[in-house]
């Protein structure tokens, strides 16, 4: 639940504050011999002030949240992890003209651990060491990124083009500074044709327990990690119609990170399922799209998306490591006031890696073991009515066909799930 209020301060800007709690409990089913029950609370408050006065807009907003698990669900790992985050961030911008403007974004964001432990695949070096070391002790650290975007923009009607560098610097573990271009170009030579670039680099992220949640509920919840950054990235977009409605979308991108994290497998442990293993990652995709579009009565988008696949090379955006994936979305409208959208997705190749250290061969270090976690068949439906331009009804329905695959390794994803909402614009 939460809680959010914007005020115009008359022609000088608008506040803008938000509160916000939650409190998540779920079963990690099969994970152990008998089903275990966590919990988590969440807490969130941000205030964020913006003015636009002259030739100069900017904006300010602060964040403050903790986070934190009920429980470990291993004796090995008796305690759970708990966090407390915080952020600043600024963005300013000076208008030279309608077309040209100079900037700067700032920003520095921070999370404490408390009560949690490091994956550190410790091999046996020794006789008197049985079986490798997974864990660190228990350890409360502080990790955190500063960062400085100054940038030069120049817009006009068939091109524009954004020149900037991004300097950023972590600290943990003696920290890091990075210094990369961060360069958006946009080529518009006919109505009907347009091609963009985007080269960048040297973000971190945290990896964060609230992060990481927000994309997987199943992560171990004694665990935590250093932060991850981006060491080069470069993606370009061809777009070409549409042609009586037609639009067909080309894309493509590559890089490397360093210390991805990734979900993984360490070693055959129950205890550590859930966790994620960061390496050095070479990121790669490719895809197509083609669209067409009926008046105001029909549309339909089908696309197709690939990466490699290794144990250090994927799509740093799948973290299900599928190498390809189709998408299928057609909306229909048989009156002004009603939508209907049925849309299909396949993910296949989908696989995670058990990362371990070998105790019977001192001198083999880390192994990496692939293991397949199914395809992803999913059909899903959905409606919104709109009683009047600012108020509607929805529903929406998953997995109609109650497909089975595993959401992680070990984990199956929800049957047929539904939702009911009702919206309305202020």
């Amino acid at each position: 639940m939460g809680l959010g209020v914007s005020h115009y301060v008359g022609d000088i800007g608008t506040f803008e504050a938000n509160i916000g709690y939650g409190f998540s409990s779920y079963n990690y089913p099969t994970l152990t011999a008998d089903d275990f029950n966590q919990s988590v609370n969440r807490f969130n408050l941000g205030l964020g002030w913006s003015s636009a006065l002259s030739n100069i807009d900017y904006t300010i907003k602060a964040g403050f949240g903790y986070f934190g698990f009920s429980k470990a669900y291993s004796t090995l790992l008796d305690k759970a992890a708990k966090e407390i985050n915080g952020s600043v961030n600024a963005d300013v911008r000076y208008y030279f003209s309608p077309s040209n403007s100079i900037g700067a974004e700032l920003g520095v964001t921070f999370a404490k651990y408390s009560d949690g432990r490091e994956i550190i695949l410790t091999p046996a070096n020794d006789e008197s060491r049985a079986t490798p070391s997974y864990l660190s002790d228990l350890v409360s650290r502080t990790a955190g990124v500063a960062s400085v975007k100054p940038y030069y923009m120049y817009s006009m009607d068939a091109f524009s083009a954004r020149l900037g560098v991004n300097v950023s610097h972590s600290w943990y573990d003696g920290g890091k500074t990075h210094v990369f271009p961060d360069v958006k170009l946009a080529i518009t030579p006919a109505r009907q044709f347009s091609i963009g670039l985007h080269l960048y680099g040297g973000d971190s992220q945290l990896n964060s327990l609230s992060a990481l949640f927000a994309h997987s509920h199943y992560l171990n919840p004694s665990l935590i990690y250093a932060p991850s950054w981006q060491k080069w990235f470069g993606d370009v977009n061809v777009v070409i119609g549409p042609f009586s409605g037609a639009t067909i979308e080309l894309w493509g991108g590559m890089g490397k990170a360093g210390n991805w994290a990734m979900p993984a497998l360490i070693g055959t442990d129950e205890a550590l399922r859930g966790a994620y293993y960061g390496m050095d990652f070479k990121s790669t995709h490719y895809g197509m799209a083609f669209s067409y579009k009926y008046r105001d009565m029909a549309s339909l988008r089908l696309s197709y998306e690939g990466a490699p696949q290794g144990i250090d090379k994927g799509y740093t955006m799948w973290s299900d490591r599928a190498k390809s994936v189709f998408n299928a979305q057609l909306t229909v409208s048989p009156i002004s006031a009603l939508d209907i959208c049925l849309g299909y997705e396949l993910r296949s190749g989908r696989a995670i890696y058990e990362v371990g250290s070998d105790s019977d061969d001192i001198f083999q270090g880390t192994y990496y073991t692939l293991h397949t976690i199914g395809n992803v068949n999913s059909l899903n439906l959905g409606a919104t009515y709109h009683i009047t331009p600012q108020f509607n009804v929805w529903a929406n329905v998953e997995n109609l066909l109650n497909s089975k695959w595993e959401a992680v390794y070990g984990i199956p994803a929800k049957g047929v799930t539904g939702l009911v909402g009702i919206g309305y614009k202020f």
